[in-house]
């Protein structure tokens, strides 16, 4: 077997440099659409921080107090910014797209609230607005006018039952102390609730999703180049080592490492210049950290083992190199987009979303995800290795079939 596998790595070795120059090509031009993805989903609503201007009567200590301890304390000051700003200005920005809205306060706002005469808020966005403005608008002012009316009625509902009960000099003392209990519980309202983010699938960001995706689209174009070397029509050679007593099952091995081992190499230097371009680039929080990018370089080294194999067998079933180059192109993009590698799955028919369980580029791409979950997933490790064993058993076979029917004719 040994000189075999030489033989094979010899072949591989001659145009391993051509190959790479098409596979860093390549690279760039997957990294590109993945960096516009990465960079679009960082622009998009839900992972901008709004601003939202205050106008109108701000002279009052207490509300100034109040927006202070809003943006210091509060959970919104993670998704929304508060600023103050004359109503001219406020329109001026928001026509611009600077602000997302803005608020006008009434004259003697405070004052009023202070006595129980609440007046208006006035709420000003863009017509048309949709998305997280319109809940911003329709929830979060239903909540803070009903949390305004609520503490105003407790407030006051205590002062009034100290009123009652012949105690009216602890009136004064009694609304401070509900007060700040009020104040206390508004700002912990947080606390109440605990947040489960599920994912794209399998628990990952969309980030993280997209880069297994695109991965293993990357992987499955890789071995395009190597059509050349693995689909022939002269099996001549094959006769002859049948012939010396080496089997169709020790060919295909030996083919099977040195596609392996020739894959491998590509991807660690894909892998080195990318480590390479992350120094260099400042710090993101939606790029994963090093130790994610480690761990997913370590869960490819199975799917590039079931890939290899993938790849001989559409190579052995092409009669020539112009299907063999058809034949893998087209079952790549294929099988990647109805995987969800293109598009998040949860997008297709539930037909299609059973499918990926049992998919070859579906269970590769779960396979991947173990990366960013920080556990492995058995099914897909072990479905991995399976697969690479079918693709290993159906390439032998129709190596027997296509020598049987060549000696035939």
């Amino acid at each position: 077997m040994k000189p075999y596998f030489t033989l094979q790595c010899k072949r591989v070795s001659k145009v391993f440099v051509s190959i790479l120059t098409v596979t860093l090509a390549l690279a760039l031009g997957i990294s590109v659409a993945l960096v516009g993805m990465i960079s679009s989903h960082a622009n998009s609503e839900e992972n901008q921080v709004f601003i939202i201007g205050i106008t109108g009567d701000m002279e009052n200590e207490y509300l100034k107090w109040g927006l202070a301890a809003v943006q210091a304390f509060d959970d919104t000051r993670f998704s929304m910014q508060f600023v103050q700003m004359g109503e001219e200005e406020a329109i001026e920005k928001l026509s611009n797209g600077i602000l997302t809205a803005y608020i006008c306060l009434p004259s003697g706002f405070v004052e009023g609230a202070l006595t129980g005469d609440l007046e208006p808020i006035r709420f000003v966005t863009t017509p048309g607005a949709s998305g997280v403005v319109t809940m911003f608008k329709n929830e979060i002012t239903a909540a803070i006018v009903e949390t305004v009316i609520d503490t105003q009625k407790g407030t006051n509902g205590i002062g009034d039952a100290a009123v009652d009960q012949g105690v009216g000099e602890l009136r004064g003392d009694l609304q401070y102390n509900i007060s700040l209990k009020y104040v206390e519980l508004i700002l912990s309202r947080g606390d109440m609730v605990t947040v489960d983010i599920l994912g794209i699938s399998n628990g990952l960001s969309l980030v993280e999703y997209y880069i297994c995706g695109f991965a293993l689209l990357f992987l499955m174009l890789m071995g395009l180049p190597f059509v050349t070397i693995y689909t022939h029509k002269d099996d001549s050679l094959n006769r002859l080592l049948l012939s010396k007593g080496f089997s169709y099952k020790k060919q295909v091995l030996c083919e099977w490492a040195a596609h392996f081992i020739s894959l491998l190499c590509l991807v660690l230097v894909i892998a080195l210049l990318i480590s390479c371009a992350l120094l260099i680039l400042p710090e993101n929080d939606l790029i994963p950290d090093t130790k994610e990018l480690l761990s997913l370089l370590l869960y490819l080294i199975p799917v590039i083992v079931m890939l290899s194999a993938f790849n001989l067998m559409l190579f052995e079933i092409s009669k020539n190199v112009v299907s063999g180059v058809l034949l893998h192109f087209f079952s790549t993009l294929l099988l990647c987009y109805i995987s969800g590698c293109l598009y998040p799955i949860y997008a297709f028919p539930e037909i299609i979303q059973k499918l990926d369980y049992i998919l070859p580029t579906g269970i590769a791409r779960a396979n991947l995800s173990s990366a960013f979950v920080g556990e492995c997933n058995s099914y897909a490790l072990i479905g991995t290795l399976i697969m690479a064993v079918l693709f290993y058993a159906a390439t032998v076979a129709s190596r027997m079939r296509k020598t049987l029917s060549n000696r035939e004719a």
